[in-house]
């Protein structure tokens, strides 16, 4: 999923597309993609297993822009949870007219 942050990195929504639509986004700034999808799965699956957790999971990651171009934080934090990325996915599969960025409501009412 890709998910857009504030400069100081509040999490402020979720594009909604298909999973192949974003990750075709992302290789155009990533060259390296399906390596990192197959490193994460192999180590993820390994250290997961070993603790026995079973459920959803999630990594979050940033591409950064810097002098020497675009770079990838591999691994911000790992979420054992379903996550904004998650219900983004759900809601994008979903046959509903909805806006292109799930933008969440923090303190209504």
């Amino acid at each position: 999923m890709l998910f857009d942050i504030t400069e100081t990195g509040g999490y402020t929504g979720n594009t909604l597309a298909p999973q192949a639509a974003l990750e075709r986004v992302l290789a155009r700034q990533f060259d390296g993609l399906d390596i990192l999808k197959e490193i994460c799965s192999a180590v993820l699956s390994q250290h997961i297993a070993a603790a026995r957790y079973e459920g959803p999971l999630g990594v979050d990651m940033m591409l950064v822009k810097t002098a020497q171009g675009i770079m990838l934080h591999p691994c911000i934090e790992v979420n054992l949870r379903r996550t904004m990325g998650y219900v983004a996915l759900d809601v994008a599969r979903a046959e509903y007219d909805l806006p292109s960025v799930l933008r969440p409501l923090f303190g209504w009412s």
